[in-house]
């Protein structure tokens, strides 16, 4: 993982970075977080495919195994299908889409096992409160997201991306 960066030589203005982000980075560190530079022209530097990827799938897959594996091994296709039932929330308005996506993430989500012959769900966790260990505490500044309007959606104070047509910021 990076170092969080150092503040640039003084200025007689403060900026966002200087008296919010980094300092919000340094005391997430301090408890324990990994930083990852974000970017927001190469989204593979932030673990994603593209920036239309809000998750980072690998690292929830592992976390996935990681916190339920006393529970049995899981394979690929359960752990699969947990995620498609956390990212599910088609139809809904923005506030009901939010309470419904954290009381995945806090409960877990039930999901029929891909192996193993039986035919009992199983509850998959994405938090373990327990073993606090366990999980895998993440912050990424400046986290570029497309939307599919073809609008992005940055961190504030991140520089401005010139349009796919070339006329200025998006």
């Amino acid at each position: 993982m990076a170092d969080i960066p150092d503040l640039p030589p003084p200025t007689s203005t403060p900026t966002e970075w200087s008296e919010v982000e980094r300092p919000l980075l340094l005391q997430l560190a301090e408890m324990g977080w990994q930083y990852l530079p974000g970017d927001i022209d190469v989204p593979y530097l932030t673990e994603r495919e593209n920036f239309r990827q809000v998750v980072l799938y690998g690292r929830l897959r592992d976390a996935i195994r990681r916190i339920n594996g006393t529970d049995g091994p899981l394979d690929d296709l359960t752990i699969d299908r947990a995620i498609r039932q956390l990212e599910l929330t088609s139809g809904q308005a923005l506030l009901e889409k939010n309470r419904m996506l954290a009381e995945r993430l806090v409960k877990g989500v039930a999901v029929d096992p891909a192996e193993g012959g039986t035919t009992r769900q199983r509850t998959i966790r994405f938090i373990d409160y327990e073993n606090v260990e366990a999980n895998d505490f993440l912050a990424v500044n400046q986290f570029r997201v497309d939307l599919p309007s073809g609008a992005s959606l940055r961190s504030p104070g991140a520089r401005p991306r010139t349009s796919r047509t070339g006329r200025g910021p998006s």
